[in-house]
């Protein structure tokens, strides 16, 4: 994908597809370094599972 506004076509037709899908996404280092802190802790939570209470 090269543009944004191909996202949502491309995840419809994954949700269409019976079996797994993949969906090829071009990214901006600098982007990337933007997300805020609390969303990268989700992310974390989600891909190693729950984090432990401290």
């Amino acid at each position: 994908m090269d543009a944004l506004e191909d996202l949502e076509p491309a995840l419809r037709r994954c949700q269409e597809h019976d079996g797994p899908s993949l969906v090829c996404l071009r990214s901006d280092h600098d982007a990337n370094l933007a997300v805020p802190e609390d969303m990268m802790a989700r992310f974390f939570e989600v891909y190693s599972g729950p984090m432990p209470a401290s």
